[in-house]
């Protein structure tokens, strides 16, 4: 099953991952081309890193033709293969870069501590999950720490990227959580766990959170706009008709206005 979304202007928004939730955990990560740069939202955990590049070649993409990596935060099932684009600026914001900081600098008797200062309300068995990654793959987070310290480039506001395209601030499931807005009539969301899924949406009560009122109207936010949303958990789905967008959904237009 796939999905992609195309335009007469050579846009294009390919979900190259698309989005699980527990139990087989596994992150959205998202193939963007808007006038002619190449842009990856996330880009998964270690285990999907060989699944990416396979996807990609697909597609006829290297990873070296990334202009752009856009963390939407600092979780790792959407960061661990930043290293994998090291042609690419990495867009994050100030906060989350903040954290990751501290969580690569801690001693392991300090993660729990430092997780729970970036947020309200998170299950412990996934602080568990992230203290063991740091251990398991530590490489990985060697490689991830020079990354960000060669080419990480923080910001605090709503940011444009393109034409019609922009970074949008959207806190709550972490403070600095950033989503990619491809503007439209009917615009497409690359939300990230900005909304993580289409059950999640619907009863507006994310199951990890570092501020559940910012939480609550970045849904929302995204929701007036209209269009479809591509979560961080789940199959892109119309925020209208509050359906999931059908599998093997290719060469459709955007609407113009």
């Amino acid at each position: 099953m796939s999905w992609s979304w195309r335009d007469n202007a050579g846009r294009v928004v390919w979900p190259v991952l698309i989005g699980e939730g527990f139990p087989h955990l596994q992150a959205a990560a998202v193939f963007v081309q808007v006038d002619a740069r190449k842009i990856m939202v996330d880009c998964g955990a270690l285990e999907n890193r060989e699944t990416i590049k396979t996807r990609l070649a697909q597609r006829g993409v290297h990873p070296s033709d990334i202009d752009l990596v856009l963390l939407t935060h600092g979780h790792f099932d959407h960061i661990e293969n930043v290293d994998l684009f090291d042609h690419a600026q990495v867009v994050i914001h100030r906060h989350e870069l903040e954290f990751l900081e501290r969580l690569l600098g801690a001693r392991p008797a300090s993660r729990r501590e430092v997780i729970h200062q970036y947020h309200a309300m998170i299950p412990e068995f996934y602080v568990r999950t992230i203290s063991r990654r740091l251990d398991q793959h530590a490489s990985t987070y060697q490689r991830l720490a020079r990354e960000l310290n060669r080419a990480a480039q923080p910001i605090e506001d709503d940011t444009r990227i393109a034409d019609r395209a922009a970074i949008i601030t959207t806190p709550g499931h972490t403070r600095g959580h950033l989503s990619l807005c491809i503007e439209d009539c009917q615009p497409i969301w690359i939300a990230g766990d900005a909304v993580t899924s289409l059950q999640s949406w619907r009863r507006e009560s994310p199951e990890i959170y570092a501020d559940l009122p910012d939480s609550i109207e970045s849904s929302r936010r995204i929701r007036r706009s209209g269009g479809v949303v591509i979560p961080g958990h789940d199959r892109p789905f119309d925020i209208q008709s509050g359906q999931l967008v059908a599998p093997d959904h290719h060469g459709v237009r955007f609407n113009h206005e």
